[in-house]
């Protein structure tokens, strides 16, 4: 029986382990999280609720610098004065 190939999950462990370096509150939500307690779903989406201040959002911005990423911390502060999520 062929094998599903499996999920690069670097990305998203980088990131945990930055929220954690930082400091910030966050929490992993929707499918991802529920196979952590054995309900599976097939998804390729990992939902992340983070709380940030700015000193989290220039650290963020630091910690993903262009060009490989997009993390603009006047846009991330302007999103979180605008109540944009």
């Amino acid at each position: 029986m062929p094998s599903e190939p499996r999920p690069d999950l670097s990305l998203f462990l980088d990131i945990l382990r930055t929220l954690e370096r930082i400091e910030a509150p966050y929490m992993v939500i929707g499918a991802f999280a529920a196979a952590m307690y054995g309900s599976t779903r097939t998804t390729y989406d990992i939902d992340i609720i983070v709380e940030l201040g700015k000193e989290h959002i220039l650290a963020l911005a630091a910690a993903y610098p262009a060009p490989r990423y997009y993390a603009d911390p006047e846009q991330m502060c302007e999103s979180i004065r605008r109540g944009v999520t």
